[in-house]
């Protein structure tokens, strides 16, 4: 169900994406203990944009396609309140857009020819139990 409101579309009810919890590790082998967190696709005004609750407990909204080489986002991983694209594990910050890795620590002549792009991000707001999220950028 969604609905428009100020130049938002409602995508989300608000408990439709968990609360951060703290990371929890146990002894065990490693393919048994990792830590997910919830990145869901949604439909924003006939467009698929990928919404997640960062650790912190900001709500994001992203593209799907990493800016970088097009690698789908939908099985990116967050790292600290980062996105980390799955294909060439560059790392944006999902509220800015801005590239975070490898710019850290690359050449300019690297960069030129990498060209890491701007992860494309929707403003969002959580209000009255539903996530919003902008149908454009």
């Amino acid at each position: 169900m969604s609905g428009s409101h100020g130049g938002y579309r409602r995508v989300l009810a608000s408990d439709a994406l968990p609360p951060p919890q703290p990371v929890r590790f146990t002894a065990g082998q490693p393919g048994e203990v990792t830590h997910r967190p919830t990145i869901r696709q949604v439909d924003v005004g006939g467009q698929q944009v990928l919404v997640t609750r960062l650790a912190s407990g900001d709500v994001v909204a992203f593209t799907r396609f990493c800016p970088h080489m097009g690698a789908p986002l939908d099985r990116a991983s967050l790292v600290g309140e980062a996105v980390r694209c799955p294909g060439h594990e560059f790392v944006y910050d999902p509220r800015t857009g801005a590239n975070i890795h490898p710019t850290d620590e690359a050449s300019d002549a690297w960069l030129s020819v990498r060209q890491p792009g701007r992860l494309q991000t929707y403003p969002v707001a959580e209000q009255a139990g539903w996530i919003w999220v902008a149908d454009h950028p």
